[in-house]
């Protein structure tokens, strides 16, 4: 929306639900499929049909409930057209949100970045339109306008920095920078009925649109991809297009590219500078001076990272381990997506399960003593390893409400011990004997057993963790003794589908010396925990380091005071969709019995999860421990277990889940 056209916008907005408008969102929304998507800031992007490539929308959330349309396309005789508007987003509770353009409408104005008074723009309402939502990536755009109606699918092209559907956490590996809060539209107040629309991707890239007019004044849009380079978003390339029909008939082989030159924007928050030069001799070079005139909703410039506490209401729920027939020991040690828990009583074995609201858990009997339990994502299996009752054998189980604890199947080996479950439960992964040979085993739930080397230059390896699709695995292998003291170091591995374990590398090309690596549910996040450089340190150097998609591993820089005296970490484990993992650092000398659980997401970094819980006002002091289990497949909730002396011999144990909930305003 360009600044001649912002009056008569505001006058159409505060008509948005007149008679006509309301007819044809009542008609859209019957055709459509049932929506179930909450429209958030998130949602400003490009979008797209696949199937009618060339053509597409941009699509921005404003504050107050309020959304800006560009939708760049063409017109009867293949020359470009843009059509915008301004609509309301419509609240829908169960049946989800809506977008609703009363008036969408297209303008001619005067030519090419030329300046002049804004009676030389020309406005016309060509129809009305909506926008629904199946979820943060897939939707329907659907219209009544310039003679014809109809719905077509769109899918998401790009993801705006900072608001795109992640967490507000946000996402490992997506760093947000300051800038990112330059995403909107801008203008040139002299040079009425043009602007441009810039888009922040989460990768550092901008996409820009420029929505303005050839050298006779119709409708003309260029698209470009830039990057940041000194100060400044270069565009080397932007294109625009000629050759498609409007609505039904459009073909995306009629779309022809034309080079069109190259665009370099030098912006603040709120105003900047654009310089052109166009390969096309009627259009030029030249620069504009730029305002803002849009921002994305909850998009602060600069953008700045909030703690933890700001981005979510904080609820905690205890879990009842004390329920009947457990005893002190049980330790809350696993969770599924929906909160449900299975527990642990260390001094007989046996294993509990614990539903969200339920007064009580339940034991999950079995005649044997069982140890460290995994519960799956679903919540409808546990495993565990147990003991055959004759030979006194370690034996992988798995126990489902229909069948109860049952070994896993198409084992056959006389030991075999359960090291690594999948997030979705479908893989499982381990260390077997059998006739005096070591095996490295993946379990898959058709019943399917892999083997994989167990050794790497003769060290014996254990894997720890395992990709949904059972594809990639990592875990650790035995070094030669170095400079650890007491300590006997291991090194990060990896397996691949067909691949020979390798050692992981730091971006130095050192190993990584380090034990128990976690990853998400591809396995293209992974953390753990090392010594940077060579053997050679001392435990308190001992540093959390991330991989992506299978690169060198970086070392995270240490934590500040939040986490003092506690120096040595241990990760625990990684939300299934990548963005936050969760650990405990401990206090020296090791082993120590005392730590304090720590959360790192991209755009927090290190949070203490003492600090989180310090308004519920749980025991604390020097003689606890406070540990993440477990963190939730959307990384919305945390499982957490904490224990405390009450004297020198004894101790009380708790476990409890926090949840992050957006906040509702």
């Amino acid at each position: 929306m360009i600044r001649s056209t912002t009056t008569i916008v505001a006058r159409r907005l505060r008509a948005q639900r007149c008679a006509s408008a309301l007819a044809f969102v009542l008609l859209a929304f019957l055709q459509a499929p049932v929506f179930s998507a909450s429209i958030n800031s998130g949602h400003s992007a490009m979008w797209f049909d696949p199937n009618r490539s060339g053509e597409g929308w941009v699509l921005e959330i404003l504050p107050e409930d309020r959304a800006l349309l560009y939708w760049f396309t063409y017109d009867d005789i293949g020359q470009q057209r843009w059509i915008q508007g301004i609509g309301e987003i419509i609240r829908g509770g169960d049946t989800g949100d809506s977008i609703f353009f009363a008036e969408i409408y297209q303008t001619r104005g005067p030519s090419f970045a030329r300046a002049g008074p804004e009676s030389d723009v020309e406005i016309e309402v060509v129809g009305s339109a909506s926008i629904a939502f199946l979820d943060c990536n897939r939707g329907v755009f659907t219209f009544d306008a310039l003679g014809q109606s109809g719905s077509t699918d769109i899918r998401r092209l790009s993801e705006t920095m900072a608001v795109g559907c992640q967490p507000r956490h946000g996402r490992i590996g997506k760093p947000v920078q300051g800038y990112a809060g330059q995403s909107g539209s801008w203008f040139d107040p002299t040079i009425p009925g043009q602007g441009l629309s810039l888009q922040w991707m989460s990768r550092n890239q901008a996409i820009v649109t420029w929505y303005t007019y050839d050298s006779e004044g119709s409708p003309y849009w260029l698209v470009g991809n830039g990057a940041y380079s000194d100060g400044t978003i270069v565009f080397e390339s932007l294109n625009a297009t000629r050759g498609a029909r409007f609505g039904q008939a459009f073909d995306p082989n009629d779309v022809e590219l034309i080079n069109w030159g190259s665009l370099e924007l030098t912006l603040g928050c709120n105003e900047g500078t654009a310089r052109f030069s166009s390969l096309l001799p009627e259009f030029g070079e030249g620069e504009m001076n730029l305002i803002r005139l849009t921002a994305i909703d909850r998009l602060a410039c600069p953008w700045q990272a909030k703690p933890l506490q700001e981005l979510y209401d904080i609820q905690l729920t205890e879990v009842p381990l004390r329920s009947p027939g457990t005893s002190p020991e049980t330790f809350a040690w696993t969770m599924a997506d929906d909160g449900s828990v299975a527990a642990w009583d260390m001094s007989n074995g046996s294993i509990w399960l614990w539903q969200p609201d339920a007064a009580e858990m339940v034991e999950l009997t079995h005649a044997q003593r069982l140890t460290g339990p995994v519960l799956n994502a679903r919540g409808n299996a546990v495993f565990a390893n147990g003991r055959d009752p004759a030979s006194g054998s370690q034996i992988p189980m798995r126990w489902t409400p229909s069948q109860g604890w049952q070994p896993l199947s198409g084992l056959d080996y006389s030991r075999a011990l359960i090291t690594g479950v999948s997030k979705n439960g479908k893989q499982v992964v381990g260390r077997a004997s059998s006739s005096g040979r070591n095996e490295i085993w993946r379990w898959s739930e058709d019943g399917s057993v892999s083997t994989y080397a167990s050794e790497l230059d003769g060290a014996a390896l254990t894997p720890t963790a395992v990709s949904n699709d059972g594809l990639t695995l990592y875990g650790f292998v035995n070094l030669p003794p170095g400079n650890l003291g007491e300590f006997e170091p291991v090194g990060a591995v990896r397996w691949r589908e067909g691949d020979s374990p390798e050692l992981l590398v730091d971006k130095e090309d050192a190993p990584i010396i380090g034990v128990f690596p976690a990853c998400d549910e591809s396995c293209r996040v992974v953390a753990g925990v090392g010594l940077p450089g060579d053997q050679s340190g001392a435990e308190d150097q001992i540093g959390v380091w991330l991989s992506f998609d299978g690169g060198a591993a970086s070392y995270l820089p240490r934590p500040g005071n939040e986490l003092e005296p506690f120096v040595v970490p241990s990760v625990e484990t990684v939300s299934s969709d990548g963005t936050m993992l969760g650990g405990m650092y401990s206090q020296m000398p090791l082993p120590s019995s005392m730590g304090t659980a720590f959360l790192w997401t991209q755009n927090t970094g290190y949070v203490s999860v003492a600090d989180l819980i310090e308004p519920f006002n749980l025991p604390s002091g020097d003689n606890m421990f406070l540990e993440v289990k477990a963190i939730s497949g959307s990384a919305d909730r945390l499982l957490l277990s904490l224990g405390y002396k009450l004297s020198p011999s004894t101790r009380e144990v708790r476990g409890y889940i926090l949840s992050l909930n957006p906040p509702r305003n």
